[in-house]
C-alpha cells in the first residue's frame, strides 16, 4: 500500500476522535464559565441584599436613637421646669413671709445707719458721765438741736435733731437781763407747762395762774419756780407762767442753782415762736413734745457754739 495512502487513512481515523475530545472539553468549559457566573451573580444580589439589611439596619437605629433623644430631651425639660415651678413657688412663699413693709425699711435703714456711723456724742468726754444728753449747737440766735441716748451695750443713737433758737445775744457767759443764753452742761431738774402732761418723764406741773417764775435780783424767791397759793410774792418783777404762749411744755434745767442774785434766771427748753429768744432754748412744738417725752432722770444738756462742742 502507497505511503501516504496509509498515513491519510490513520489520520481519518483519529481526527474525529480528536474532534469529539475537544468538543467535550469545550462543552464542559462552558458549563463552568456558566456555573462561575451564576454563582457570582449570586453573591453579587447576596451582597447587595446584604448591604440594603445593614442600610436599613442603620435607619432603624438611627430613628431610634433619634426617638431616644428625644425623650431624653422631653423629661429634661419637664424636669428643668417642675424645677423652676418649685423655685418659683419658694421665692414667692419667701417673700410673703419676709416682705419689709416701708415703715420696717426704714427702721432698717435706720439700724443700718448707726451701725455703719458712730453717733459724734460718743467721741466727747462728757459721754462717759451720763446716759442721756441734749445737744444744743448755737451759731448766733440759731441752734441745732439733738438728743442722744446711750443703749444697754454703751453704744450712742441720736433720736432727734431739729433747728431751734436760743437768746437774741447767742450763746456764752451770761447774767440776767443779757438775752444771752448760757454755756456749758446741766442737768434738767423737773418739767411744767400751761397744757397738760402729754407723757413727761420727769415730774410734770400743770401751771394755773398761781405759777410764777421769780426774776427780781432783790426777791427771797430770785430764780424760784412759784406759786401763790404757797408763798407771799415779795417780788417786783416775775414772769407769770399762763400769761406766756411758748410755756405750753417746759424742761427746766439747773442753771444757777445757788439762785445767786444777778447771774440769770429762768433757763428752760419751751416750744418756740418763730424767733430768737431772751435766753431760752426754743424748738417747734413737735419736737419739744418728744423732747419732754423722753428725757429722763439723769440727763444732761450741753450748750454752746457749735466750734466749742467737740471740746466737752
Amino acid at each position: 500500500m502507497n505511503k501516504h495512502f496509509k498515513m491519510l487513512v490513520i489520520i481519518g481515523l483519529f481526527v474525529p476522535n480528536l474532534v469529539a475530545c475537544k468538543g467535550e472539553v469545550d462543552s464542559e468549559g462552558v458549563n463552568e464559565e456558566l456555573a462561575y457566573n451564576l454563582n457570582f451573580q449570586e453573591m453579587k444580589k447576596e451582597q447587595v441584599d446584604l448591604m440594603h439589611l445593614n442600610r436599613e439596619g442603620e435607619r432603624h437605629n438611627y430613628a431610634l436613637n433619634r426617638q431616644a433623644k428625644e425623650l431624653a430631651l422631653e423629661a429634661q425639660t419637664k424636669e428643668e421646669e417642675t424645677t423652676e415651678a418649685t423655685t418659683k413657688a419658694s421665692e414667692n412663699a419667701y417673700l410673703a413671709n419676709n416682705t419689709i413693709t416701708p415703715a420696717e425699711e426704714t427702721v432698717a435703714v435706720q439700724e443700718s445707719t448707726v451701725e455703719e456711723t458712730k453717733d459724734f456724742v460718743s467721741y466727747l468726754n462728757i459721754a462717759s458721765t451720763t446716759n442721756q444728753l441734749l445737744v444744743v449747737s448755737a451759731s448766733g440766735s440759731r441752734a441745732e438741736v439733738s438728743l442722744h441716748n446711750k443703749d444697754a451695750s454703751g453704744n450712742w443713737q441720736q433720736i432727734l435733731v431739729c433747728n431751734g433758737y436760743v437768746g437774741s445775744a447767742g450763746v456764752g457767759e451770761t447774767a440776767e437781763g443779757m438775752k444771752k443764753t448760757p454755756s456749758g452742761v446741766y442737768d434738767f431738774t423737773f418739767a411744767f407747762g400751761n397744757a397738760a402732761n402729754p407723757g413727761a418723764l420727769l415730774s410734770y406741773t400743770q401751771c394755773d395762774d398761781s405759777y410764777y417764775w421769780v426774776d427780781d435780783v432783790n426777791s427771797a424767791y430770785y430764780n424760784k419756780f412759784v406759786t401763790t397759793n404757797e408763798v407771799t410774792p415779795d417780788w417786783t418783777s416775775a414772769e407769770h407762767i399762763s400769761e406766756v404762749a411758748v410755756y405750753s411744755y417746759v424742761l427746766a434745767f439747773n442753771y444757777n442753782a445757788s439762785c445767786i442774785p444777778g447771774k440769770g434766771s429762768a433757763f428752760f427748753v419751751h416750744v418756740s415762736n418763730g424767733r430768737a429768744t431772751a435766753g431760752c432754748i426754743a424748738v417747734p412744738e413737735e419736737n419739744m413734745l418728744t423732747i419732754i417725752r423722753n428725757v429722763g432722770p439723769g440727763c444732761k444738756i450741753l450748750i454752746d457754739n457749735k466750734e466749742n462742742i467737740g471740746g466737752y
